[in-house]
Order: structure tokens, then sequence, then C-alpha cells
């Protein structure tokens, strides 16, 4: 249990996202504070049984655990320099009430040369590690001149510059050779890291597509099935002519169809003429009854996924407008702002009628084509990261039914 805490304290500040350098620093400031607070609480305890553990001890110690535990905290909400600067000043208020009034005497003025080697190793900037030396050398000689602590035959003046100096210059050398060797590391896995995420995405895309074009292939089949069977109605009832401009415009649309079956996208404008040449078979099928329209507002410089507004335009005329009396209407409109919404309108027989012969004549039956269309919707969502999809609207009129209208909200791409 200790050395699962003592894991998650050292990982304080640091996720998968932090930096290598910044990571390994935060380590060795999280690391810095508990060794801290466990000298702090052995310090305690041995004043506590000496007897000699007095008010001014105890709020020495209890400033220290405060500050280390804003340390840790800044550190945590990634407050890395402030945490860091803390802590180099917590260390130096430490040492200088170690040095000339606790354990005076006893040479600590030495530890000064810690506080150069820190700021080293937890910031990057040059200029800190020269102002931290200058003032470690000033706290080392300033305080014995004023309080006198040692002769001044013991406490060489020259020696120590040197030694701080040469401190300072072989630890600074090593640093800066590590940071270079760890930048470069840090950038060899920033690009392993890229690298990856692309593959990760390139092997989504190509399922997707091919999830797709799986689908698209089956769909096909279905489209031009249904087609076939409206032909097979025309010659049945003899119409010779009707016929033969059917299989004409029918040959037509199948080669369209085939074209676009292997298109990631397809120009608006060549989308909307293969519905048209689709509207006017079944124009055909459905005799002087029918009339649509198309309203493309004029958009440009937009493709979008081939095959995809049919099978709704296909569910408004067998399920809406086949079952209905008199004039039939269907108008597409297609409006472009930051979204592409292709609304379909018919003033069929309604859903709530279409579901009523539905299940008379085939209960719990669902299309496949509607069940294809969602299957698509679905990849597109995931390929193209947006909320794709369709609703429907029920149009009344004074509390009667006037019309059904679909929303249909399409991926796109501007090609300029």
């Amino acid at each position: 249990m200790i050395k699962n805490i003592f894991s998650k304290t050292l990982l304080i500040g640091t996720d998968s996202e932090t930096p290598y350098l910044e990571s390994k620093r935060n380590k060795m400031l999280n690391f810095s504070c508990v060794l801290f607070l466990i000298t702090i609480v052995v310090f305690v305890i041995v004043y506590y049984f000496k007897g000699i553990l007095n008010l001014p001890i105890v709020i020495n110690y209890s400033f220290q655990v405060v500050t280390l535990i804003a340390i840790l905290y800044f550190n945590f909400i990634k407050k890395w320099q402030i945490a860091r600067a803390l802590f180099i000043v917590l260390s130096l208020s430490v040492l200088i009430i170690q040095t000339n009034f606790l354990f005076k005497g006893f040479y600590f003025e030495y530890l000064y040369a810690i506080i150069p080697l820190l700021c080293m190793f937890f910031f990057n900037k040059q200029i800190i590690y020269i102002l931290a030396s200058l003032v470690s050398l000033a706290l080392f000689y300033i305080p014995n001149i004023f309080l006198q602590i040692y002769p001044e035959k013991y406490f060489g003046y020259s020696n120590v510059v040197f030694l701080f100096l040469g401190i300072f210059s072989i630890v600074y050398f090593f640093k800066r050779e590590s940071t270079k060797y760890e930048l470069q590391l840090s950038e060899s896995n920033k690009k392993l890291d890229l690298a990856f995420k692309k593959l990760e995405i390139a092997k989504q895309n190509e399922l997707a597509v091919s999830n797709l074009k799986a689908l698209k292939s089956q769909m096909n089949p279905h489209f031009i099935f249904n087609l076939l069977n409206s032909i097979q109605a025309l010659v049945l009832k003899g119409d010779i002519e009707a016929s033969y401009t059917y299989m004409t415009k029918f040959a037509k649309l199948v080669r369209q169809t085939l074209h676009f079956s292997d298109a990631d996208l397809v120009e608006l404008e060549d989308e909307i003429g293969l519905l048209k040449l689709y509207l006017d078979l079944e124009k055909l099928r459905f005799s002087k009854d029918f009339e649509y329209q198309i309203i493309d507002n004029d958009i440009e410089g937009i493709e979008i996924p081939p095959l995809l507004i049919q099978p709704f335009i296909e569910n408004a005329l067998v399920h809406g407008l086949l079952h209905k009396e008199g004039k039939k209407t269907l108008k597409l409109e297609f409006e472009f702002k930051d979204k592409l919404i292709c609304t379909i309108t018919d003033n069929g027989i309604g859903r709530k009628k279409s579901k009523e012969i539905n299940e008379r004549q085939r209960s719990n039956h669902k299309s496949f084509s509607t069940q294809a269309i969602e299957k698509r919707f679905k990849i597109l969502n995931e390929t193209y990261k947006g909320n794709f999809g369709f609703k429907y609207e029920d149009i009344f009129e004074e509390e009667t039914f006037k019309e059904t209208q679909m929303k249909l909200y399409l991926p796109f791409k501007q090609v300029f």
C-alpha cells in the first residue's frame, strides 16, 4: 500500500501528454518533496524524545510542510514553474536557518552549492543558473562577516569560489549534453507517436472505406432490382413505347450507377443528374399523375458521397406516393451554409398510413435499403467526424395532414 502511494505521488503532474523532460523533472521534484517530508518527520520525532521540541521549531517545520503541500498542489495543476521556484525558495530558506542558527558552525554552508545544481535540473534558462550561483556564494560569505561563525583562517575565501565554480562547470557540461540527448529522444518519441497515430487513422479509414464500398455494392443490385420490376410492370401492361424509352434511360442509369460505385465522392451536380434520370424513369411508371422538382440553389464546388440520396427518394415514392390517389408531387431542395442539407418533400399518404399498410402486407419487415443506409451513415459519421443523418417531419395544415418532409444532413467536401 505504501509503495503504491509513493508511486502515485511521484507521478503527480505527469500524464501521457507530458513531454519526457518535464516528466523527469516532475518526478524529481515529487521525490524531493517526499524526502523533505520524511526528514521533517524524523527531526520532529528526534527533537520530541530529546525534549527540545519547542514552539519556534514547530512553527518552522509547519511552515515547511505547508510549503511542500503547496508545491505538490501546483505540480498537480501543472503550474510546474511555480512549483519548482517554490521548492528552490524553500530549500534556500531551510539552508539559511539550518546553517546560521540551528547547526551553526558545522560547515553546512557548503550545501549552498546544491541550489544552482537544482536550478540546472529544474529550469532551462542559463540566467537562472548564474543568479542562483551568485546568490549561493553571497549566502556562503555574507552571514559569516556579520555573525562571525568561523575564524577567517578556517573559512577559506578563494578556494570556495573555485569549488563552487568547479562543481557548477562540471554539472553544467553534463547537464547540457544530457539535455541534448533527451531533446533528441523526445523528438524521436513525438515522431514515433505521430507516425503511430497516422497509421491507426489510415487503418480506420481503410476499414471505413472498405465497409462503405461493401454496402454500396450491396445497394446497387437492390436499386437495379427495383427498376427492373418497374420495366416488368410496363411490359406486362403492354406499353411497348414506354418500355423502350424506359430501357434506354435504364441503361444510362445503370452505367452511371456503376461508375459512381467506385467513387468515394462525386460532384453534387453529377449526383443531381443521376437523381433526375432516376425520377424520369419513375415518372414513366407513375404516368401523368407524378411531378417532381429539384432546386439546387446554384450550389457549386461541392462533392458528396454518391448514391446516398436515392434510397430516400425511393422510400418517398414507394411508401408515400404509390398509395396516393390523384396528383403526386415530390420536391428536392439543396441548401448550403455551414451544412449541406437536402430536403425531400412529398404529398403522399404519410408515415402513419404507410405504416398501417406495411403492417398488413408484411409485418416485422425492415427493408434492406433502410438497414444499409443506417449502417452507411454510421460509417460516414466516424469517417468524416460529423453529425450526419436524417429526420422526418409530418406537416399539418389546420390539423389535417398535408405532406411528409425529410431533412437529410450530408457529409461534403468543398472543391473550391
